[in-house]
């Protein structure tokens, strides 16, 4: 059997992900959905710098409870100890560098 994905309330998962969005414009992080594939590889998100500007670009197609996942994952190894952060946020951040194998930035 496939491994079954827990329900989550897509309205307070649109919240959380522009929460998070938020935190990562106070940091000087963009934050844009966009439509990413090319040819056979599907990418869905990535960290990287567009004219200067750190930017996280996530695909636009996933749903909300998908980006969150995405920004979260990216936003992971980023500094937000300057920042408020919702502590529910702050704890799927923790989880998320636990599973990358990444140390509390």
């Amino acid at each position: 059997m496939g491994k079954s994905k827990a329900k989550t309330d897509p309205n307070e998962d649109a919240k959380l992900l522009s929460e998070l969005t938020t935190a990562a414009e106070q940091i000087g992080v963009a934050v844009r959905f966009e439509r990413l594939q090319k040819g056979a590889i599907r990418i869905t998100h990535g960290l990287c710098r567009v004219h200067e500007q750190d930017t996280i670009i996530i695909d636009s197609r996933l749903d909300p409870s998908e980006r969150l996942g995405a920004l979260t994952d990216e936003m992971a190894s980023l500094d937000l100890s300057g920042i408020f952060v919702n502590p529910m946020l702050r704890e799927r951040l923790e989880r998320s560098r636990e599973r990358q194998g990444r140390s509390h930035a």
